[in-house]
C-alpha cells in the first residue's frame, strides 16, 4: 500500500509542479507559499495516476489565453485521435484525474464548452491566436453543473429498497453519494424496527445488485422484482461459497 499510494502522490505533486511553473510571475511565489502549507492528495488508496504529459502545455495555455491544437484519443482502446483547436478555459483535478475545460470553436466563436480528459490528449501546440474568455464563465459553477449532468445522465435506472438503519448510513459507500444523498432526503419514515423504505437513482439493476450486495442482510430489495432476484442469488453463492468445510 505504501508504494503504490506513494507513487500516486508523488505523480501529483510532479503535476501540481508543472503547473506551478506555467503561473505568471505575480502569482508564482504566492502559489509556492500555499503549496507549502496546502497539500491536495486527490487519488483515493490503491489508485494509479493515468500519465498527463501534456498538461504543463494545457496550463500555459489557460494563463496565456491561447488556443491549442489538441490530438485526443477516442478512447483508451481506441488507437485512433482526433484534432481539435480549443481555448482552454480552465483545468480541474477530480479524484485524482485532471481535465480541461476548454470552448471549442463553433461558427466563428468559442460557443460550445466541453471537458477533455488531459491524460487522452496525445499532443498539444499553442498556437500564437489568443482567445477572449466568455464573460459569463465561471469555472466552478460550471464545473458542478456540468458533473451534475454527467451524473444524471449515467443513473438512468432506480431502484426501491428497505435498509436498516446500518444500511442507511452505508448507502453512500456502496451507490453513487449523490444519489444515496438524495434518496435518504427522500426515505419514508422508519418502521417500528427502525427499517426505511427509500428509491434510489442507479446506473442499471445489473450495476445495483452489485452494489448493493455489499450492504448484505442490511437491504431488502423490493422493486424491480429482478434485482431481490440477483440480491438472493448473490447471498446463496456466498453461502455456499462460505460454509464449513
Amino acid at each position: 500500500m505504501c508504494s503504490r499510494s506513494s507513487a500516486s502522490s508523488s505523480a501529483l505533486v510532479a503535476a501540481q509542479a508543472k503547473v506551478l511553473a506555467t503561473l505568471p510571475e505575480g502569482l508564482r511565489e504566492h502559489a509556492r507559499v500555499v503549496s507549502e502549507r496546502v497539500l491536495l492528495d486527490a487519488p483515493g488508496w490503491f489508485h494509479a495516476p493515468a500519465e498527463v504529459t501534456q498538461l504543463a502545455t494545457l496550463a500555459q495555455g489557460v494563463w496565456e489565453q491561447r488556443r491549442a491544437r489538441i490530438h485526443y484519443a477516442r478512447g483508451y482502446r481506441d488507437p485512433t485521435t482526433v484534432e481539435r483547436l480549443v481555448a482552454p478555459l480552465g483545468l480541474v483535478l477530480k479524484a485524482g484525474v485532471w481535465y480541461v475545460v476548454a470552448g471549442v470553436e463553433l461558427s466563428g466563436r468559442d460557443g460550445d464548452i466541453r471537458t477533455y480528459r488531459a491524460s487522452r490528449i496525445r499532443h498539444a501546440e499553442l498556437e500564437q491566436e489568443t482567445f477572449a474568455r466568455p464573460d459569463d464563465f465561471d469555472l466552478g459553477p460550471w464545473w458542478a453543473g456540468s458533473a451534475a449532468r454527467f451524473a444524471a445522465s449515467m443513473l438512468r435506472e432506480e431502484v426501491t429498497v428497505r435498509l436498516s438503519p446500518r444500511g442507511l448510513r452505508a448507502l453512500p459507500h456502496a451507490v453513487d453519494p449523490d444519489a444515496a444523498t438524495a434518496a435518504i432526503a427522500r426515505a419514508g419514515p422508519p418502521d417500528v424496527d427502525g427499517w426505511r423504505e427509500l428509491t434510489v437513482d442507479v446506473e442499471s439493476v445489473a450495476v445495483a445488485a452489485g452494489q448493493l450486495t455489499g450492504l448484505g442482510g442490511e437491504v431488502e430489495a423490493l422493486d424491480p422484482p429482478e434485482l431481490r432476484t440477483a440480491l438472493a442469488s448473490a447471498g446463496r453463492a456466498l453461502a455456499e461459497r462460505n460454509a464449513p468445510r
